[in-house]
């Protein structure tokens, strides 16, 4: 059983490759199974047994890169730990820069927000007990996670893309830096 499941991740794993390859050239809706096939290595048949269509291997990207920033989770209470996780989550995407760059540079800003959105509401989520207690407005709440993710994303983007020679860490401050954090934290 476990060399089967070896063999499943490993044909998934090249799957992956091989569709972030292709998408350094042209855009999903342009790839086609035969196409990612032949690039990965893998026959049809194997392709079929794991996924439907080359975007649900792109989907699986996306859910594993979302699974990776969401294990930095933490409560965040103060703007240490605000700094914390935006390290750790810069950490985790300059170590897997390759896939970042493919989705960002294959205009899938909406797809690779997404990911980050669902991060933030996640985080959200694990505050909302905390938010209810204290009477906050559950609306400002998503409208500040929406801008933080946003501009957050946009800033990652262009650190990710142009190789901008910044720590992780001088990243985060730098994120952190541009939020009126009293407001941010009467309200986190």
């Amino acid at each position: 059983m476990q060399k089967e499941n070896q063999r499943v991740a490993l044909s998934k794993r090249l799957l992956k490759d091989g569709l972030l390859r292709l998408l350094s050239e042209k855009t999903i809706d342009k790839i086609n199974v035969t196409e990612l096939c032949a690039d990965s290595g893998i026959n049809r048949a194997t392709f079929y047994r794991h996924y439907a269509s080359p975007r649900a291997v792109l989907d699986d990207i996306k859910s594993e890169l979302s699974r990776g920033i969401q294990a930095y989770a933490r409560d965040i209470n103060n703007l240490d730990d605000a700094v914390a996780y935006l390290e750790d989550v810069c950490t985790y995407m300059q170590l897997n820069a390759n896939t970042v760059k493919v989705l960002m540079n294959c205009n899938l800003d909406a797809e690779f927000l997404q990911v980050l959105n669902e991060c933030c509401d996640a985080l959200m989520e694990r505050k909302m007990t905390s938010y209810m207690k204290r009477e906050i407005d559950i609306r400002s709440v998503q409208l500040m996670y929406c801008f933080f993710c946003g501009g957050g994303y946009f800033l990652l983007r262009r650190w990710i893309l142009s190789e901008i020679n910044k720590t992780p860490r001088e990243v985060a401050e730098l994120i952190m830096s541009f939020f009126n954090l009293e407001t941010a934290f009467n309200i986190i």
